[in-house]
């Protein structure tokens, strides 16, 4: 069974992310914030990473630190901001990643996470 691990701080999107995800017969681990996901996961046991960009540890600094520990888990971005093409290509640079604009659509979302743990 897959892992994916959620970092999201809107407790609704992380809980729609997390039952949606779930639906589809992967295991789930659902955080808050970037940081206790940071202390708690051994990254290398993880098949996705689904994180929010605006929190109080930004998702793609804690995607730095996980590439730090040499760990190349896919990542998919999640954002309500418009990107600069510097920030999206700094994201992309970080290797296995993806963005995606919220709102979402749930099945394009969940084809996504499909594809992406192909």
């Amino acid at each position: 069974m897959s892992i994916v691990v959620i970092m999201e701080d809107d407790d609704v999107i992380r809980g729609l992310l997390a039952r949606l995800v779930e639906s589809r017969g992967y295991e789930v681990q659902a955080f808050e914030d970037a940081q206790p996901a940071l202390d708690a996961v051994d990254f290398c046991a993880v098949d996705l990473i689904v994180t929010d960009l605006r929190m109080p540890l930004p998702g793609d600094k804690a995607v730095a630190q996980i590439r730090e520990r040499g760990i190349e888990t896919p990542v998919l971005f999640l954002t309500g901001e418009l990107l600069s093409e510097t920030r999206e290509a700094s994201m992309m640079a970080l290797g296995k990643c993806r963005v995606m604009p919220k709102p979402f659509r749930i099945k394009e979302l969940l084809g996504t996470i499909d594809e992406m743990l192909l």
